[in-house]
């Protein structure tokens, strides 16, 4: 488990101590990303 930042509510992962070996290699959050935008701009239009 990498190191946690804050307490109770206000808990969050340290961004600094994650890396590939926390699990965090998406390679393809930016297409995920381009996918969502997407579909937003299609719902606004």
């Amino acid at each position: 488990m990498p190191p946690v930042l804050g307490g109770g509510c206000l808990s969050r992962y340290d961004l600094d101590a994650l890396g590939p070996e926390s699990g965090t290699d998406y390679a393809e959050a930016q297409q995920l990303l381009e996918l969502s935008r997407q579909s937003v701009a299609l719902s606004n239009d």
